[in-house]
This record gives structure tokens, C-alpha cells and sequence, in this order.
């Protein structure tokens, strides 16, 4: 038998409201019942087609969807399945899916009409992510075409009125919560230690306060497996990871009640999509990984930040989902009283080519006419389609068919670029890894010190990483076939060149570490990279240091100059004014940046004249003898 929950007693008039609307927005707390009873509600009053409901993660995905499929006595994969990125649990019969954000967006650019669908649910939507927001706005475009799809977008907190902004023209619904009293503890002084060891500390404070289990939320799995290490002499309880990561049946583990006591130690995963039985106290680090974009790299890497505090609010709530509990947080109040109430929306801290590029291959014309829940600023939006155009994936404003490949997978641009010219020359696996490092925060102790003079950090990088996973076998399985081959150095140097071709610098001078963009800005290439060898090389890692007059290349590969296509020459004249003459020159240069300078005998009378014009520009008293006695 089904548990009640608080949102049981709406479900009639919000399915109705669905189906006669079109287009509703829910706002419950976290523990209304909302994500489990709401989709499988809009399935039994008839929408037709399969409902989809769309989860900002992995964990929430499948744990819905198990939970779902077994309070209506089936398997999952039967009438309820999930997809998410590399796990497919549906089937011929399957007609409610659970899948993440991601899976969703990309169905959206394969099939932009979402034949068979009949209902789109966006769950979690304060969470305000990139690919949330761009589902949204296909949704409402779809609608325009399909006008009975239902579109249903649900919240825990929303920091406006639910029915403007991003919402506007939805039908609004509160339904509240159930809670019980959490008491609140912080901080008395500020600690520096690290996440895992604050959190490790106040576990047994935690059990001696509450008859239940203790959830612990941390920024990332590497400070929960330090955290599970300085509880490993802890007796009596079992202590236990819950993250993305983690195998499903590990994943089932730490949601479900046990024979013992436990401790839980979760991401933010646990914050509002899942819900773990059994907590009456919670321990909370304050942090969270979240996307941001990294001009040092041209891509999105999690960093570590503090969380709002509303964020702050529905954490503590899962320690009061059943009876009074306790929530310890790690930080001082006058700390808490500093943070903002919610978070920035990806939109506003990630790089948005990726989605401009998704929205191009699912056939919009107009990405400032598209319905944006919050549109870049303009100025992020022109950068990046430059970036794009740069990259070979837009031409004209249109998608290019390398474009089209690039969309197929689940990588940002530019990485996506550099795989696939890697897998052109026959070296997918490689590359397929290097992508898998650089999308994370690759571990530079990885590049040794004292290394000897290299072509390649980038190749370096790789022959020092870990084998293939997982995520390197999904990307390779939708790659094309080689079409020519050759050695690895070559095939990761012109990879790395596809994917930032705005970041090639020429050398000041012969084994000079120090290099020019075309952009004028000075690099100089310091540890842990150890390249030193040709004329040209591409800096993948930057460090772009306030006040410093050249920028730091930390990761950086060769470039051969034969490696380089559309090098164009032209000749200048130019004013010598230490011979007092106009001399000509033979430039040749790449996409703006001058590789090469010649003597080129004597200038065209016109442009010796327009040469002689600019220097008396520059310098009137000298051109007019002004500043001779």
C-alpha cells in the first residue's frame, strides 16, 4: 500500500488543470510527493502518449523511477523505465520515463516534434539548469505546433512569482509541505580544515543526538571517499556513499533504510530529487560543485562554492521529513547571513555555445528570437558563435555538417572537436580519454616535474591517465570511422588544433617560452607544462593572472606550420623611422596572427604614400620638422 503523502489530495485538480491548460507550474517543498505521484497521476487521467519526466540527474532518475514501477507493481522497464546518459531501462511497453535533462535535450535535436510524446514533466526546475532551461524553451516552441503536448514544470523554490519570467502564461499551483521542527546549529568560528574533515568530526555529535540515520552532504566524491576513510573506525553504523558514480544497486543501498544505523555521504544529489529514509540529523559542509565556464580552457569545469541558503534550507528539511530533527552546518552564522538566497542560473555562468550549438542542430533559425527562460547576455551569445564559427561547426549563422556530428555528442564544443578530427585520423581512444580529463579538473601532478622536453603536454597527459570508462566507450561508440591515419603525436596536435584554434601562439624567438596570440595578449609557458619544441604551439590551459603582462600556458601542444590551412600572404608598406624611408614587407599570417615578416624590395608607389600618411598620423611634429632645431 501506497503512503500518503501531502500531495496526493491535489493530484485530481492539477491533472485536470494539465490536461485543460496545457501548461502548468507546481511549486511544492521537497518530501510533497510531487516527483513520484505527479507523472504517474498524469498517465492514469489520460494523457496520451508516453510522459516523460525530466530530472536534473542520474540518481534521481532511476531511484524515481524504481520507486514509481514498484508502487504500481511492476519492473523497472516494464510500464516504468529511465534513460540516462549510457543506462537505458525502457521497453516496448514503457510509458512513463524517467530521463536526465541531457538525454532529453538531445532527443529534442533529433526528433524537434517528440512524435509519441504526450506529457513533458521538468522536474527540480529551481535548480535552473542550462539544459533544463533550453528543454523549456523547445517545449514551449513545440507547443506552438503541438498544442496538446502538456508541459507541467515543477519547483521546490522559486525565487519570483511562478507564473512570470521563464513561466510566463503557465497556470501556477502551491501545494505545501508537511515538516517537522529542525533545529539549527552552526559554526562557533570559522574552520579551514578541508569539507571531509569537518563533516568527519561532527558524525558522532550527529548520532548521539537522534535515534536515526545521519546524512552528510559534501561538494564531490573525492571528499566523500576522504570523509569514509576518517570514518572507517567508526563502530555500530554503516557509512555509506550516495553520488552519481556509484553502481545503481550501491545507489539503492543508501536510500533505503538498513539493519544497522547509517551515515550517509551524499552530494547534492540528496538535496531535493531523492529522498533517503530513515535521516533525523543532518551534517552540511556548505559547498557544492557546480558548472562554470573557465576562460583558461574555453570549457565548463565543476568549481567548489558555497551554497545559497535556500539551498541551505532544503537540506536541513531532510532531517525533519519524519519526526524532529537536528541540522549541523559546518559554517558560521555570520557566514550564512553573507550568502544569497539563491543561486545564478547555469545560464549566466556557463559558456553557452554548447547550447547554441544544440539549438542550431534542432533547427532554430533565430537564437535571439527563441524563447530563452533567461537569454545570455548578447555579448556571451556573439562569443560564442564566434567560438562555433571558429570551430567549423557554423557557417553564415547555420550549422555545418561537422556541426551536426558535434551535436551528436555529449561533449562541449570544443572538445567535441577535437575527437572527432582525432577520430578522422585514427586515434578516437586517446583523444575519446583526453576529453574525459579535460571535462573535469584533470589532476596536473599527473604531468611528472622535471619531464623532458615534450611535443605534447596534451599527448603526455594521456599516456600518464587511466585507462578507458565508461564515458570514454559511450563517446567512441558514436564516432566515425578513420578516414586517413597517422602517429599519435601528429593526430593529438591537429586535434588539439580544431579544438582551439583561437589560442595558437607563435614564439618570440628560437626555445623562447614566451609566445604572442593574434590577439596581441603575451603568453609564457610555465610548469607543469614542459613543451618547448617548434615555431607554433596551442595553449589548451591558460592562466590568465591580474596584473601580470603575459598570461600562464600551463598545458600546451606543438602545432606544425604545415598543419595550418587558409595561411594567407599579403605585402605592407611600412614607415622605418630609423632609416627614414618606407620599406615593403611580405606578411604571412593565420586567422590573424603573423607567423612570418620578409623583406619585400621596394613599395608600390600607393601604398608607400598611404604608409607615409599613417607615420605623419602617428607623429605630426616629426613629420613636419617640428621637433628638429
Amino acid at each position: 500500500m501506497k503512503t500518503k503523502l501531502p500531495i496526493d489530495d491535489a493530484l485530481p485538480s492539477l491533472t485536470e488543470a494539465a490536461r485543460a491548460r496545457g501548461f502548468i507550474v507546481l511549486r511544492a517543498p521537497p518530501g510533497t510527493g510531487k516527483t513520484t505521484r505527479v507523472p504517474p497521476a498524469l498517465l492514469d487521467a489520460g494523457v496520451p502518449g508516453t510522459v516523460v519526466v525530466v530530472e536534473p540527474r542520474q540518481v534521481a532518475a532511476r531511484a524515481s523511477a524504481r520507486r514509481v514501477a514498484e508502487e504500481r507493481g511492476g519492473a523497472p522497464g516494464d510500464e516504468v523505465g529511465w534513460r540516462v546518459r549510457f543506462d537505458d531501462r525502457t521497453g516496448p511497453r514503457t510509458r512513463l520515463v524517467y530521463a536526465t535533462d541531457g538525454v532529453v535535450l538531445r532527443a529534442l535535436v533529433r526528433d524537434p516534434l517528440l512524435d509519441g510524446v504526450g506529457a513533458l514533466v521538468l522536474d527540480e526546475f529551481h535548480e535552473r539548469r542550462l539544459d533544463t532551461d533550453l528543454v523549456l524553451g523547445l517545449a514551449r516552441r513545440l507547443r506552438e505546433a503541438r498544442p496538446e503536448l502538456v508541459v507541467v514544470v515543477m519547483s521546490a523554490t522559486l525565487d519570483d512569482d511562478p507564473a512570470r519570467g521563464p513561466l510566463a502564461g503557465a497556470a501556477a499551483y502551491d501545494v505545501p509541505g508537511v515538516f517537522h521542527p529542525v533545529a539549527v546549529s552552526y559554526a562557533a568560528r570559522p574552520d579551514p580544515r578541508p569539507d571531509a574533515a569537518r563533516a568527519a568530526e561532527l558524525v558522532p555529535r550527529a548520532l548521539a543526538s537522534c535515534d536515526g540515520d545521519v546524512l552528510v552532504f559534501l561538494p564531490g566524491v573525492r571528499e566523500i571517499e576522504d570523509a569514509r576513510a576518517l570514518l572507517s573506525g567508526l563502530g555500530g553504523v554503516d557509512v555509506l556513499p550516495l553520488h552519481g558514480r556509484l553502481p545503481p544497486d550501491e545507489q539503492d543501498r543508501a536510500l533505503r533504510p538498513g539493519r544497522r544505523r547509517r551515515v550517509v555521504l551524499a552530494t547534492n544529489v540528496a538535496e531535493t530529487s531523492v529522498t533517503v529514509d530513515g535521516v533525523r540529523a543532518v551534517i552540511d559542509t556548505g559547498t557544492a560543485r557546480v558548472d562554470q565556464s573557465h576562460p583558461q580552457t574555453g570549457i565548463d569545469r565543476l568549481d567548489l562554492v558555497p551554497i545559497a541558503t535556500a539551498s541551505a534550507d532544503q537540506r536541513a528539511g531532510r532531517a525533519g521529513r519524519q519526526g524532529p530533527g537536528i541540522c549541523f552546518r559546518a559554517w558560521t552564522l555570520e557566514d550564512h547571513l553573507g550568502r544569497p538566497r539563491f543561486e545564478r542560473p547555469e545560464v549566466a555562468r556557463k559558456d553557452p555555445a554548447g547550447a547554441c550549438l544544440l539549438l542550431l542542430a534542432a533547427g532554430e533559425p533565430d537564437l535571439d528570437a527563441f524563447p530563452w527562460p533567461e537569454p545570455p547576455a548578447p555579448h556571451r551569445l556573439s562569443a560564442a558563435m564566434r567560438q562555433l564559427e571558429a570551430l567549423g561547426a557554423v557557417a553564415s549563422g547555420r550549422i555545418t555538417p561537422i556541426g551536426q556530428q558535434m551535436a551528436g555528442l555529449p561533449l562541449q564544443p570544443r572538445l567535441a572537436r577535437m575527437v572527432l578530427e582525432a577520430a578522422r585520423l585514427g586515434h578516437a581512444e586517446p583523444a575519446a580519454r583526453l576529453a574525459a580529463l579535460l571535462a573535469d579538473r584533470y589532476d596536473s601532478a599527473l604531468l611528472r616535474a622535471g619531464r623532458p622536453p615534450t611535443p605534447s603536454d596534451v599527448v603526455d597527459l594521456i599516456e600518464a591517465s587511466p585507462g578507458r570508462d565508461r564515458a570514454t566507450d559511450a563517446i567512441l561508440r558514436r564516432l566515425p570511422a578513420a578516414t586517413t591515419t597517422c602517429g599519435l603525436d601528429e593526430a593529438i596536435g591537429r586535434a588539439v588544433l580544431a579544438g582551439w584554434p583561437d589560442r595558437v601562439a607563435a614564439r618570440r624567438g628560437p626555445s623562447d617560452p614566451r609566445g604572442v596570440l593574434a590577439n596581441g595578449r603575451g603568453v609564457v609557458i610555465a610548469p607543469p607544462s614542459a613543451m618547448s619544441l617548434g615555431s607554433l604551439f596551442c595553449c589548451v590551459d591558460v592562466e590568465d593572472r591580474a596584473g601580470s603582462a603575459e598570461a600562464r600556458v600551463r598545458l600546451a601542444s606543438m602545432v606544425a606550420p604545415e598543419w595550418l590551412t587558409g595561411v594567407v600572404t599579403r605585402h605592407e608598406a611600412r614607415f622605418d623611422p630609423a632609416r627614414d624611408a618606407v620599406t615593403s614587407v611580405r606578411v604571412t599570417e593565420w586567422r590573424g596572427l603573423v607567423l612570418d615578416v620578409r623583406p619585400a624590395g621596394r613599395p608600390e608607389p600607393d601604398a608607400a604614400a598611404e604608409a607615409l600618411e599613417r607615420a605623419a598620423r602617428a607623429e605630426p611634429a616629426r613629420a613636419l620638422a617640428l621637433d628638429r632645431d
